[in-house]
């Protein structure tokens, strides 16, 4: 994106503001629903491309140590008023940069919600081939490209520009899959993710036992694939792998 801060300013995106953290901690149980508790095992969470923290409240209230890596000001700026806690470092710079100049610790896990298709392939690659370096497990979530619902709203919010929004298109699981594993990452869990749209899985979640209604219909996810306004990636490090693999 060549003007993030023109794209993303503190006026536009309001579908993205969230003020708690009910909508993060549901999508967060649905993968772990599928991925397991693989993620207890890391002490830090890096999350590349915040946003506006709308899925930053479960990886703040869930470990010792988070990185928010933002390039938009606008968004660093609402980060730093939703997340003033000790362990929280937000972190105004694009993860090109952040790569460059800051040490990532071993016990780290990488997130990315919404992030991969606002880069072209070839950025793509750049990413993944540094999370790859650190050894590090990563959870990408993007939207889903097989929900019709999805591509009728890129034409017709406000908020959206259809080239800086496209490529999820070609993000399907097998696609992604592939350049992953050219880059030395392999998908270990994959599913479709809230089979509501999010504005209604919102609405429910403001229940009392919203969040545990949403959790028993996200057990259809096999069924209704193509309903889900999400699929996440969980991916584990094949150099790790087999370096752990030859000290056994």
């Amino acid at each position: 994106m060549k003007n993030i801060d023109g794209y993303y300013d503190k006026d536009t995106h309001d579908y993205m503001r969230c003020s708690d953290g009910a909508f993060a901690d549901f999508i967060f149980s649905s993968m772990a629903q599928v991925m397991g508790d693989d993620y207890k095992k890391f002490s830090n969470a890096i999350e590349l491309g915040a946003g506006m923290g709308r899925f930053s409240f479960t990886l703040v209230s869930r470990f010792p140590g988070v990185w928010l890596i933002e390039p938009s000001l606008a968004f660093a700026k609402t980060l730093t008023g939703l997340f003033p806690q000790e362990h929280v470092r937000i972190v105004n710079t694009t993860a090109e940069a952040f790569f460059a100049s800051t040490p990532v610790p071993p016990d780290s896990i990488f997130f990315c919600f919404h992030l991969l298709h606002h880069l072209s392939r070839q950025q793509r690659q750049e990413l993944f081939a540094f999370i790859c370096s650190t050894g590090a497990p990563a959870v990408f979530v993007e939207p889903n490209p097989w929900n019709p619902l999805l591509l009728a709203q890129i034409f017709f919010h406000k908020d959206m520009i259809v080239k800086e929004e496209i490529e999820y298109i070609r993000l399907t699981r097998r696609g992604l899959a592939r350049e992953l594993a050219a880059c030395g990452l392999q998908v270990a869990a994959h599913a479709p993710l809230c089979l509501l749209p999010p504005f209604a899985a919102k609405k429910v979640l403001s229940s009392a036992s919203g969040a545990e209604m949403l959790l028993r219909l996200e057990r259809a996810r096999r069924l209704l694939p193509f309903m889900g306004a999400y699929h996440f990636f969980y991916c584990t490090n094949m150099q790790s792998r087999g370096q752990e693999q030859r000290s056994v």
